[in-house]
């Protein structure tokens, strides 16, 4: 009888532990999406200037040998405030258009797995001009993070473009 009050008592404590984790996953999105919804403003004015700064300047900088270092490192530290951005979109889309499980399944991917999620929901939704801003930040993001590597590489070899 103790043995059977045991597993009983086993299998009550792991139902009640999976409850816990669910609300704190589901407290944990709401906050994260509560957050994201006040920063994402802010972060895309930021990711903007970012995206100017590149054009303007780092580009150009990567071009001569001297600055080329320096070009290559921001352009590299650009693509993190890119992914940022995206990450935090992917966030918001996929929680208005697809809800709680599609987010929930989307962090289980490493993470990463909401952007992927909220393009696919954009698309089926028909909201084209989104789908395409979301596509353009996935460029950048991995655009500037490989023009990077290569302006570093380049750089340590120390040849020209």
């Amino acid at each position: 009888m103790k043995e059977k009050l045991q597993v009983l008592g086993g299998f009550a404590l792991a139902i009640v532990g999976f409850f816990v984790a669910v609300v704190l996953a589901v407290f944990f999105i709401k906050g994260g999406v509560w957050l994201s919804e006040k920063i994402l403003p802010t972060l895309a004015t930021v990711s903007g200037w970012t995206f100017a700064a590149c054009l303007l300047i780092l580009v150009p900088l990567a071009v001569f040998h001297p600055t080329r270092a320096f070009a290559g490192t921001g352009l590299y530290i650009s693509s993190y405030v890119f992914g940022t951005c995206l990450w935090v979109m992917g966030l918001l889309l996929t929680y208005k258009l697809w809800g709680m499980f599609a987010v929930l399944l989307g962090l289980f991917f490493a993470g990463i797995g909401v952007v992927p999620f909220a393009l696919i929901a954009t698309m089926l939704n028909g909201l084209w001009s989104t789908f395409f801003i979301l596509v353009f930040m996935l460029i950048t993001t991995y655009g500037s993070r490989l023009m990077a590597l290569y302006v570093l590489d380049k750089h340590e070899d120390g040849g020209s473009s």
